[in-house]
């Protein structure tokens, strides 16, 4: 590979995986975002090192246009569920379109022309998820699941919530391909919020169709996903499957008294009468899964800051339950440990613009372990073996993407 093709250039073509793969040899936090939805839109990042924190500019004035501290500065980075933060300052980073075209471009990459030649990984298995030699553990077997979801159902009952949203944890200190298993997940996946990030020593790969915060100069949008079913090969079954979906009295309730509850966070932070229902109870299909989703918008209040939008919006509701603020002690009781960066949120921030996916459908390695989250919404109408079905089946494409090594 020449010098000059290594150069992105404005306007012309550049090959992402080969600058991806490259990149990688590095030690360096770095991250691909892709809309895989349609626009097809990448983003490519690297920095130097990673940092718990975000500079306060970032935080007071993230809507301000005419700030000079944040000119053509990009970070990109997770929260976890708990909280805890972990961001890189890009110091090159590119935009390209469905075409592969670079449309936005920053930094110097002179730097790649210095690393080796990039090798074809070595032998790789993929897994069925129904094979018995998988590998790993949940927290909860299926029968301690499904015994979780009665526990939940009897608080429904006794009228202590309305909803909770449980959660799982799969993890295995097996070895394997990242490069690989992110191919594998990009090549299957239609979710707008696809993402490799290495920040922090740990990586995150990502299949979300979930968005939990964008903001374009004050203009803030969220979309809550509460509802799933399964896709099929066969059409008809395929369709039956969304209808199911959309007209499901569960899955209704379900996603109404979530979307409600963050036009109601956002209200305090958005010029009045602005923070409204844009969309409601929409059918969107992707590759493996038909999603119920809502979504809410509104106009900040210019003297908002970031720090106040995500003290009002984190964790999501989506993600948590209904009140939030009883359901958050009441799943850290059940669920008996951490959920990490499964079920916080990853993208990257600038000067006027925020992008913010959820940590769904997705894998996280570390270097002690590998581990996937899965679960769902949780109401008086659930039914528990539907629950558990639908919880392992979330985890099924992200499990057998997983490139093994030996």
């Amino acid at each position: 590979m020449t010098f000059e093709s290594l150069q992105p250039k404005l306007g012309e073509y550049f090959d992402i995986e080969s600058l991806f793969k490259r990149a990688h040899l590095t030690t360096n936090p770095l991250a691909w975002f892709v809309d895989a939805s349609g626009s097809g839109l990448n983003h490519f990042a690297i920095g130097e090192e990673s940092v718990d924190f975000l500079p306060e500019a970032l935080y007071t004035d993230i809507d301000q246009v005419s700030n000079p501290i944040l000119e053509n500065q990009r970070f990109y980075g997770l929260v976890t569920y708990e909280g805890k933060p972990s961001w890189f300052l890009a110091n090159s980073w590119l935009e390209t379109d469905a075409a592969g075209v670079v449309t936005s471009l920053s930094g110097d990459w002179g730097f790649l022309a210095e690393l080796p030649e990039v090798e074809e990984p070595g032998v790789v298995e993929f897994r069925s998820l129904e094979d018995s030699d998988l590998g790993g553990d949940w927290r909860h077997s299926k029968t301690e699941y499904r015994e979780l979801i009665k526990e939940c159902q009897r608080m429904f009952a006794e009228g202590d919530v309305k909803q909770l949203c449980l959660t799982n944890l799969w993890e295995s200190r097996a070895s394997i391909d990242e490069i690989s298993t992110w191919l594998r997940l990009l090549s299957t996946s239609t979710s707008p919020y696809c993402g490799f990030l290495r920040v922090g020593g740990e990586v995150l790969i990502s299949a979300s169709p979930e968005c939990f915060i964008s903001i374009t100069n004050g203009h803030i949008k969220t979309s809550p996903i509460k509802g799933t079913r399964p896709r099929f090969a066969d059409p008809v079954l395929d369709e039956q499957m969304r209808q199911e979906l959309a007209a499901s009295p569960k899955e209704i309730e379900e996603n109404s008294t979530i979307a409600q509850a963050v036009v109601d966070e956002l209200v305090p932070v958005c010029k009045p009468n602005t923070a409204v229902l844009t969309e409601s109870l929409v059918v969107r299909s992707f590759a493996q899964v038909h999603q119920l989703i809502s979504t809410i918008e509104g106009e900040l209040l210019p003297e908002v800051n970031f720090r106040e939008v995500l003290a009002t919006t984190f964790p999501a509701g989506s993600m948590t339950g209904f009140p939030k603020e009883v359901a958050v002690p009441i799943l850290e009781r059940l669920e008996a440990g951490e959920r990490g960066i499964y079920s916080g949120c990853f993208g990257f921030l600038e000067k006027g613009r925020v992008e913010l996916g959820m940590v769904i459908r997705s894998l996280v390695k570390t270097p002690e372990r590998i581990y996937i989250g899965a679960g769902g919404g949780l109401t008086a109408k659930s039914e528990p073996e539907a629950e558990v079905s639908e919880a392992w089946y979330k985890a099924k494409v992200v499990l057998e993407s997983i490139a093994w090594l030996p």
